[in-house]
């Protein structure tokens, strides 16, 4: 193995001196002798490595080769006319990236250790690709190589960088390599720019269909107003390769995303957030991801405390407004198929979506082989828990939450820490319990329309809802068919999680730009957005609700001109284009 890495060195030497390589310079001081590389179970070789007192591997321990694939499966790096490795490694990565380009590639690997550089010459044969001009090594932090003149070759094309980092130097040296990209995005920035208009790059971090949905939405409304768009997923190398192209002049997703946060405060590029869920994880509100360059757009009012608390500047009261509406005419087979009196579209949340289900059961589970002492205890705490729901029950039928001051009056009263008892934090337990309290409150109030057929449309949890009162009609599909469904419904009623009363839900504004007629749980935020009792209906207890529909059912024209008001507030206020414009217009305060 030796001999095999001496022919390696000396056939890479001999390469980056035909072409005149400063990187000689950084390398000549190391010895593989003095080098202790680890055998990897795949018959390959990985390296203990110290960062700020920290010991890592800088490749995987079993199959460096596989890993080394895997980082590179989305990047398509043979579509880009230069890619940059940011971070080398042993090498495995730069030579997976090898084995996929072609002849018109240029690969610019930049690393700041140059004992990297070192090994991975011993390790591989990189000199056909060196002596053609194909590989240029770059390493440390000088400032010279900047000033190369390949490096101000004019860059135009906008699949003309690929950045690949390596899975494990980047994330561990991320300021030092985000500190490079900001220098290769400031030659890139170089350029005649239309100040009126903006490039916009949209990020979809997680697949969910609501998300995806939003994403394009918002993509056409600011297409709309005459900016430039770019949409790409959430692979890390991707969205790399995607700012230095495009240049963006701020980057949205829905929901936050650690990587974008980190990456945005390096490259001093605004990051939009738009927080569409009530935020339930407590990590975000955490200090260590504050950033002078996060725009938080929240939909529910107490988030928006949350972060003004941390010290955050930028964050927007900013509801969440899809883009559905009624696309195509109603048939008479939609009339039939889809006209119900009353109406919900949403979970009842008995298992699905219901943490409190099923983290009872698990920790049920995991208690079996204890003492009995220790599970009475526990068990005598999901009693107190479930003294606490029964009371919020009552006052959910008010439409008022209180499960935080239950648990605690409960915990005063009894002097048993309910959340320290089960592992929690009290914020976590109440994330947990608050999903059993809008079950069961949702729960209630239809069983208050017992008098009623109530047409459901949801995920299975609804199949074993044992009421006579309740029609389920399945997952109902999101652009075509709801539309109509809301359409059509005499009454449309939303409950509003009883946990979440300080923002108005995506259901709201999309029953009324379909032209439906709305009934919901009041809330004061929602006098914010609608004039009640002219846009929409609002009830502040079931057996209001009960009254209300009996009303509304036997007033068909009052229902249609409330309907009709609905959807004209939607259309002055409420479009994604108003949500767009928005975001804007807080950027350039």
């Amino acid at each position: 193995m030796k001999n095999i890495f001496i022919k390696n060195y000396n056939n890479n030497l001999k390469a980056l001196q035909e072409i005149g390589s400063k990187v000689i310079e950084r390398i000549s001081a190391f010895s593989m002798e003095e080098i202790s590389l680890i055998k990897t179970y795949s018959d390959h070789y990985t390296y203990v490595y110290e960062i700020e007192s920290r010991r890592i591997y800088i490749n995987s321990k079993y199959n460096p080769i596989k890993e080394a694939q895997n980082s590179l499966k989305e990047s398509r790096v043979k579509d880009y006319k230069n890619i940059f490795v940011m971070g080398l490694g042993l090498g495995y990565q730069l030579q997976e990236i090898i084995n996929e380009a072609t002849k018109y590639n240029r690969i610019i690997v930049v690393e700041i250790d140059p004992l990297f550089i070192f090994i991975s010459l011993n390790l591989h044969d990189f000199s056909k690709k060196i002596k053609r001009g194909e590989v240029l090594f770059l390493s440390g932090k000088e400032k010279k190589w900047w000033t190369l003149p390949w490096w101000t070759l004019p860059i135009v094309d906008e699949k003309d960088i690929a950045i690949i980092s390596h899975p494990v130097l980047y994330k561990n040296l991320q300021e030092d390599y985000d500190s490079i990209l900001q220098k290769l995005l400031n030659v890139r920035n170089r350029r005649v720019k239309i100040p009126s208009k903006k490039s916009i790059l949209l990020v979809n971090i997680f697949p969910y269909e609501a998300y995806e949905q939003l994403i394009m939405f918002l993509a056409e409304a600011f297409l709309g107003m005459g900016h430039k768009v770019k949409v790409v997923g959430r692979e890390e190398n991707a969205i790399r390769s995607e700012i230095i192209n495009f240049i963006p002049d701020f980057i949205v997703s829905i929901t936050f995303s650690v990587f974008l946060n980190k990456i945005t405060q390096s490259l001093k590029i605004p990051y939009f957030c738009w927080e569409i869920d009530k935020v339930m994880n407590e990590e975000i509100y955490s200090e260590k991801y504050f950033s002078d360059y996060r725009y938080i757009y929240c939909v529910y009012l107490e988030d928006i405390e949350k972060f003004k608390k941390i010290g955050y500047k930028h964050v927007y009261y900013l509801p969440f407004v899809p883009n559905i509406s009624l696309q195509n005419k109603i048939s008479s087979n939609d009339i039939i198929k889809y006209s119900h009196d009353i109406c919900f579209v949403g979970s009842i949340m008995k298992y699905i979506g219901n943490s409190y289900f099923k983290f009872k059961n698990d920790l049920m589970d995991s208690i079996r082989d204890l003492p009995e002492e220790k599970k009475s205890t526990i068990k005598d705490t999901f009693f107190l828990i479930e003294e606490a729901l029964q009371q919020q029950e009552r006052y959910s039928k008010e439409n008022i939450y209180k499960l935080s001051e239950l648990i605690m009056q409960l915990e005063d009263g009894t002097k048993i820490n309910i959340a320290r008892m089960l592992g929690l934090s009290h914020k976590n337990l109440l994330n947990i319990i608050a999903k059993e309290a809008c079950f069961r409150q949702r729960l209630d109030v239809i069983n208050y329309l017992s008098d009623f057929k109530v047409a459901v449309y949801g995920n299975k949890d609804w199949e074993k809802m044992f009421m006579d009162n309740i029609d389920y009609h399945g997952k109902l599909e999101f652009c075509d068919e709801a539309p109509k469904v809301f359409n059509l419904a005499k009454i449309n009623l939303n409950i509003t999680r009883i946990y979440a009363l300080d923002g108005i839900t995506d259901r709201v504004y999309n029953v009324l730009r379909s032209k439906g007629f709305l009934i919901i749980n009041y809330a004061p935020v929602i006098e914010r957005q609608f004039k009640i009792g002219e846009e929409l209906i609002c009830f502040k207890s079931h057996e209001e609700l009960v009254d209300l529909c009996k009303y509304y059912l036997n007033h068909e024209n009052e229902r249609k001109a409330i309907a009709e008001k609905g959807y004209q507030r939607i259309l002055k206020d409420h479009t994604i284009e108003k949500r767009a414009e928005f975001m804007l217009e807080k950027l350039n305060e």
